[in-house]
């Protein structure tokens, strides 16, 4: 075997501890003595073993001219069972299949470049033999590490790596077109000194690509990361707010207390109910838990007055939800929850306050706080009244159906009554198992 073709295949095969180094890495164990073998059968440098075999195979079964013309696309051969392996070595690393891909693609690019034979001794023994040495350790220290680290979000950019993959092989199969126009012309043969300067620019083009592209996607992969850190931080302190905004309304009225929390998980399950997402029916949750935050701008003679409130102080309980709107749209996070509190009370035929919305112009969210307000005011205890009965309660909200309630959502409400055979969905009478209740749906306890 002629000195070049070893020191190419020396090349290759230092690939094999970085596969090794990355595995280990990725896998946070040693692997044993089976599973090293089953892995060292899915490394890289395998597949051109596996594509050698595969030439040898066809070379005796096909006729000469046939075997001849398709070992010169050996690198077909190359690239297809590549992909293979790298697919395989994901299987195998599963939950971390994502990440063991996109190194798995970083460490056939990087290899890519020492695929070529020299004229020049020299020149083999520095591409081919030196220099993956120096990748090995770049690899492994500037690529392996910030990868491993960021494991959870490589399954959003191994499409961007396949995309600089195809770039390189364009680049690649460029070479192996110019070496075969050269071979198929003898009168080219004297330009062969040129053709290996290009294998060199080539190498070290792919090399800087290769290299540039990996740094700028994991940049973007952890600025993407702290982009997420930092918005899940601002809607932690928005829920903060939330749970602190419902506490100053509930202390407002101890007859009121706990309504927002029951108002609010009577929201959530009517949105299961529905068909609504765990991310809608959260959103739609904390729109309901904050409908009444208006009642803040409301003074506390008007809320508590046992009696028939006035026209005046009715319309002063009735401008809570546009105080409880302007409160609301300063939550820049999540400025959906102005529509809860300022919509909760339009009623379906249009009679509703404050802007006499009809059907459809309610938004879906206010339409079902709309429904799970009316139940909890009704089965709860009142400065003027007390608590009405399961049966009373259903005859009302069936009434409303079409008039005061959104058919679907009220049908879901009634569908929630009868499976509360104990009559459990209403405010508890002693003073613990409301806060209990508050803290379990606040998410605080």
């Amino acid at each position: 075997m002629p000195i070049r073709s070893i020191c190419f295949l020396l090349g290759q095969l230092l690939f094999i501890p970085s596969y090794f180094y990355m595995t280990k890495t990725l896998k946070k164990e040693k692997l044993r003595a089976p599973s090293f073998v089953r892995f060292l059968l899915v490394c890289p440098p395998m597949a051109y073993i596996y594509t050698i075999l595969c030439m040898g195979l066809i070379y005796r079964l096909l006729p000469g001219k046939i075997s001849y013309d398709i070992i010169y696309g050996v690198d077909f051969f190359v690239f297809g069972i590549s992909f293979l392996l790298m697919y395989f070595y994901g299987r195998m690393m599963e939950p971390v299949g994502s990440a063991a891909r996109f190194l798995y693609l970083c460490l056939y690019l990087l290899s890519m470049p020492f695929t070529a034979t020299y004229d020049s001794l020299t020149m083999t023994v520095l591409i081919d033999l030196l220099m993956p040495i120096i990748v090995n350790f770049i690899y492994c220290k500037w690529v392996c590490h910030p990868i491993v680290g960021l494991r959870e979000d490589c399954n959003r950019i191994n499409g961007v790596l396949l995309t600089i993959l195809i770039i390189a092989e364009c680049l690649f199969l460029l070479r192996i077109a110019g070496f075969l126009f050269i071979e198929s012309h003898v009168e080219l043969k004297k330009y062969d000194v040129y053709f290996s300067v290009y294998s060199f620019i080539y190498a070290i083009f792919v090399l800087m690509f290769v290299f540039s592209a990996i740094i700028i996607i994991v940049q973007n992969i952890k600025s993407a990361r702290e982009n997420e850190q930092a918005a899940k931080k601002n809607h932690e302190q928005s829920i903060e707010t939330i749970e602190s905004l419902v506490r100053a309304v509930d202390a407002k009225d101890s007859y009121t207390n706990g309504h927002s929390a029951r108002v609010a998980k009577y929201t959530r399950q009517i949105s299961k109910l529905l068909g609504y997402d765990d991310e809608k029916a959260d959103g739609m949750y904390y729109m309901a838990l904050l409908h009444d935050v208006g009642k803040i701008g409301v003074d506390d003679a008007i809320l508590r007055k046992p009696g028939r409130l006035t026209d005046k102080e009715f319309s002063d309980i009735k401008n809570h939800t546009v105080i409880g709107s302007q409160i609301l749209s300063r939550i820049s996070s999540m400025p959906e929850l102005q529509y809860g509190a300022l919509y909760h009370h339009e009623r379906w035929d249009g009679k509703g306050y404050p802007r006499g919305l009809k059907g459809e112009e309610i938004p879906e969210a206010a339409r079902i706080i709309a429904v799970a307000d009316a139940y909890d005011a009704m089965t709860s205890n009142r400065s003027y009244r007390k608590a009405l009965t399961q049966d009373c309660v259903h005859d009302e909200i069936v009434n409303g159906i079409g008039r005061q309630f959104w058919p679907p959502a009220a049908r879901a409400m009634l569908k929630m009554m009868d499976q509360d055979i104990h009559y459990d969905m209403r405010q508890k009478n002693d003073e613990s198992s409301q806060n209990d209740e508050q803290k379990y749906e606040y998410g605080i306890s």
